[in-house]
């Protein structure tokens, strides 16, 4: 029983659900420092579980590609500690759970609507993602929509038309990063894989890899990715120059702190020399954090200094919690993930 609950966590890919808290972030926008603990936790568990099914599918429908990849065989379905089957309800039944706290703590049209226009797209991406090109655009709105469903479910009437600009500041800047991330971070994380299957994939049309593991990145492939990380930093200064938000110095220092990592951690991702999944992870990780927390710092102000440091610190200490509990590391995930 233990073991199977453990596949099962292994395969919702519980280490990184402390990072799902965009939802959280949209209803911040609206309300600020005013969002409650009640208010707070279905918002973090509809994020949560949809992490959780969007990653479920996308093994139970890669199945295929993953079998034939060597480096991927220590996925919990390749492995046959749970059937393609048995994945596919799980996965069900998580969308599931996800639809029903939308229903009942948020009633009305526009809620489940963007849920399910969420699950849609996930569902789309999971399934063609690795046949046209530009399929990561799908998965960047997907990820960046949780922000607008947070935001409109806070809000009593889920009039879309009141969110604040704040919000749709957040909402491209978490688009822009889902969009840098699985294009770049994870299109080199899976590019030999990806070749082997002979995927229409932007990094497999930018990226060579010889017979020793070297990697030849194109400049346009680098320059799209310093240009995302620089979008990102750009958007994140915006309420101060352009709509005249409230700053601290302090808050600036942070901004500029984590604008530096943000860019030094893209830079050091495209100039990877040798194709090593467990060191690409690690860095992708290292790049995400950077990028979230700049997203955080942006809104300290408006959420106040608690929601601050509770946002840059549990989303990280969940990560290394539960990859020690899980794989034995706070930091070296198995180079499958």
């Amino acid at each position: 029983m233990l073991k199977t609950a453990r596949n099962y966590l292994e395969l919702c890919r519980l280490h990184i659900w402390g990072f799902g808290v965009q939802c959280v972030l949209g209803a911040l926008t609206v309300v600020g420092d005013g969002l409650t603990a009640v208010q707070f936790v279905p918002l973090f568990a509809v994020n949560a579980i949809t992490i959780a099914w969007s990653f479920v599918h996308n093994d139970y429908s890669d199945y295929e590609l993953d079998c034939h990849a060597p480096d991927l065989a220590r996925r919990v379905l390749v492995r046959g500690d749970i059937s393609r089957q048995a994945a596919l309800r799980a996965a069900v039944v998580l969308f599931g759970a996800s639809a029903a706290i939308t229903f009942f703590c948020w009633p009305g049209l526009m809620p489940i609507g963007i849920l399910t226009l969420i699950a849609l797209l996930i569902v789309l991406y999971n399934r063609y993602s690795k046949m046209f090109l530009g399929a990561d655009f799908v998965f960047a709105t997907a990820g960046s929509l949780l922000c607008v469903l947070g935001a409109v479910a806070i809000i009593p009437s889920h009039d879309l038309r009141l969110l604040p600009a704040l919000t749709w500041i957040v909402f491209t800047i978490s688009f822009i990063d889902h969009l840098n991330f699985n294009a770049v971070l994870g299109g080199i994380k899976d590019v030999l894989s990806d070749k082997k299957q002979g995927c229409d994939t932007i990094a497999c049309r930018n990226i060579e890899v010889d017979v020793d593991g070297r990697m030849r990145i194109s400049i346009g492939f680098k320059s799209m990715a310093l240009l995302g990380s620089s979008l990102i930093i750009a958007l994140a200064f915006l309420p101060f120059t352009v709509f005249s938000y409230p700053s601290n110095p302090w808050q600036i220092g942070l901004l500029i702190a984590f604008s530096g990592l943000t860019l030094f951690h893209t830079y050091e991702f495209v100039n990877m020399g040798i194709h090593d999944r467990d060191v690409i992870a690690q860095v992708a990780r290292k790049r995400e954090m950077a990028s979230k927390s700049l997203l955080v710092c942006m809104l300290a102000i408006w959420i106040g200094v608690s929601w601050t440091i509770f946002l840059l610190v549990i989303p990280m200490s969940f990560f290394v919690l539960f990859s020690v509990v899980m794989y034995g590391h706070p930091f070296r995930l198995p180079a499958e993930y």
